[in-house]
């Protein structure tokens, strides 16, 4: 039987992690550095300024400063403060998600033409996400291991709640795009489902697809080397 907690498989477990980090944040950064022609654009007066070019910046932005934090405590050769570095991380990560998740929220609304109960309940599931992230911080713990010398979380099953909420919140939000998506495309109104697909779903479900993983891994809370601080794909 795999002992789990064995010092040298728990360093083998986060430079595995480690690794998948750093491909992500490469992935990551690409499509940053690709995709500034469209705040470059706003700023130049090309296309129109709305509000909403705030929150698409401050997803984009806060997702780039959580990369960064999170390899500046990955490759230090240094000694740092666990509990400052995870909570910083992770503050600017779930900024990112809930800042793309509001986008999303917006679209519902948008093509639920308003509705009141629908918008309402995706927000209410929203804010819960919301409620969940800033649990995590609160609660979440980590220590410096000396054999992989790196911060580890402990007690990664009291984060299972936080976790399978905000799976659920990203599903409700999927089912409730799909629907409305449908809807726009029975009654042909231009071609708005085809944009959303591209925009929303396929970022919706890469991120839901990403974030089971992570409730796999905290259910069976194995080792602190698989719960090393990652964003996974979600943010990507």
């Amino acid at each position: 039987m795999v002992n789990w907690h064995f010092p040298a498989l728990i360093a083998k477990d986060y430079l595995v992690v480690v690794k998948l980090d750093h491909v992500l944040g490469g992935v990551y950064i690409w499509e940053y550095v690709t995709s500034l022609d469209y705040e470059w654009s706003v700023l130049t007066g090309k296309r129109p300024y709305r509000w909403t070019v705030c929150v698409y910046t401050l997803c984009r932005l806060s997702a780039l400063v959580a990369w960064a934090v999170l390899f500046a405590g990955l490759d230090s050769t240094g000694s740092i403060n666990c509990r400052a570095w995870d909570t910083t991380f992770y503050t600017f990560a779930y900024i990112s998600l809930a800042s793309a998740s509001f986008i999303l929220l917006l679209r519902i609304y948008a093509i639920w033409e308003r509705n009141v109960p629908v918008t309402g309940f995706c927000a209410a599931a929203w804010l819960a996400s919301i409620a969940l992230n800033i649990r995590s911080i609160a609660i979440g713990r980590s220590h410096h291991d000396p054999t992989s010398g790196a911060c580890l979380n402990t007690n990664t099953h009291r984060l299972l709640t936080n976790a399978i909420g905000i799976l659920v919140s990203d599903l409700v939000l999927l089912v409730f795009m799909l629907a409305g998506i449908r809807r726009c495309r029975e009654a042909r109104v231009f071609d708005l489902w085809k944009l959303l697909f591209h925009q929303g779903i396929a970022w919706l479900v890469l991120a839901a697809v990403g974030e089971i993983p992570t409730v796999i891994f905290v259910s069976f809370n194995l080792n602190g080397g698989l719960h090393a601080p990652s964003v996974l794909p979600a943010v990507c």
